[in-house]
């Protein structure tokens, strides 16, 4: 029998229902379980690639992108797989790098690299130094002068005014150490 569409009442996932109800239960294998089978039913023939080593590279150049719109998803299994990059813990990001699609993959390395060829020419031509530069190198340098300076000596000869003579000019002693 068909149901009418003026009375069609949509039934909740039960995947989404169970972690609205019992989140405590959900585990990481769970998780990794509900991200295959949403990519494997979105996008069955994309490529997907497990990422071992640079999975926190990854991690953070993928939600660098949902964030900050640096790439935009060219396929449906990579737009499903940014959904599901909102939703996961942190603490489960293993599970998103056991299904990460080829685009995304290629492109994050591409980023990376370009990031290592910037940090290595910044290390390799650093920048003209400026006046604020300049002027701390010279409170350094006068710092460092300070303590360089001989112990203060008393003068050998002192001399004193002691009066005016009649015609106006001054009387004075003078003692020897």
């Amino acid at each position: 029998m068909e149901q009418p569409l003026d009375k069609f009442n949509a039934v909740e996932d039960p995947f989404a229902a169970r972690k609205r109800l019992k989140s405590y239960e959900i585990t990481q294998s769970h998780w990794a379980r509900h991200v295959r089978s949403r990519l494997n039913k979105v996008a069955p023939n994309e490529e997907r690639i497990t990422v071992n080593e640079g999975c926190p590279i990854l991690w953070g150049i993928a939600w660098g992108d949902v964030k900050f719109g640096g790439r935009s998803p060219a396929s449906a299994g990579e737009a499903e797989y940014y959904r599901l990059l909102v939703q996961t813990p942190d603490k489960w990001s293993r599970a998103m790098c056991d299904e990460t699609p080829a685009g995304i993959f290629y492109d994050a390395k591409a980023v990376y690299k370009k990031r290592l060829e910037k940090e290595a020419y910044a290390r390799a031509n650093p920048p003209a130094p400026t006046i604020w530069d300049e002027l701390a190198k010279s409170v350094r340098e006068s710092a460092s002068q300070s303590s360089v300076r001989a112990p203060y000596k008393a003068p050998t000869q002192r001399c004193y005014d002691t009066g005016q003579t009649e015609s106006g000019l001054t009387n004075r002693v003078c003692f020897t150490n």
